[in-house]
């Protein structure tokens, strides 16, 4: 029974020390988006992320970086499995498709995994218009890999919740360090 006590309350310290860490939370948006703000800890800076999950367990993650700025993509498909080294880079196109119209261009990603690339340094204002204003994103992978293809239905509420997030955010005292959330 005291195994039993000892690991309920390890189970509901960890929980509190995880609810802790959400200082931002958005669930169920239009299209099936949702936005988390995440005050980091000593290896991950704090971020606002615009999220979509998948049944799956696959995801389309749109972060927004609070301590250096940097918008990226990172994008789980549990359907693939590349068979390239970590921290290969390789180049994608992203496609914005509303109706018949087409637009976007080629981004360098990097793999961080079998089924998990990230696509670093997103210029906004290049990159919003389109993803609010888009019925899809089709991100044309390289060679065998299969294409993924992302719902953008509800996209320009997402981003602006995503904005509410951002302007939110109280840094804490003590400095963040540098880096990257994966």
């Amino acid at each position: 029974m005291k195994i039993v006590y000892t690991l309920l309350a390890s189970l509901m310290f960890s929980t509190a020390a995880l609810a802790e860490q959400v200082f931002f939370s958005a669930p169920n948006l239009r299209g099936n988006w949702q936005v988390v703000g995440s005050s980091g800890d000593s290896t991950l800076n704090p971020t606002c992320k615009l999220i979509m999950l998948w049944q799956d367990g696959s995801s389309f993650e749109l972060i927004k970086d609070l301590a250096d700025g940097e918008l990226y993509i990172l994008l789980n498909n549990n359907s693939w499995s590349i068979n390239d080294p970590p921290n290969t880079r390789a180049n994608a196109r992203l496609n914005f498709q509303s109706g018949n119209t087409i637009s976007g261009g080629s981004a360098t990603f990097e793999l961080l995994n079998k089924n998990t690339i990230r696509f670093r340094g997103l210029f906004a204002d290049r990159f919003l218009p389109d993803f609010v204003s888009s019925n899809k994103l089709i991100i044309i992978m390289p060679g065998t890999v299969p294409n993924a293809e992302v719902n953008l239905e509800g996209t320009r509420n997402g981003v602006n919740v995503l904005s509410n997030c951002v302007r939110t955010y109280v840094p804490k005292i003590n400095p963040t360090k540098p880096g990257i959330n994966l």
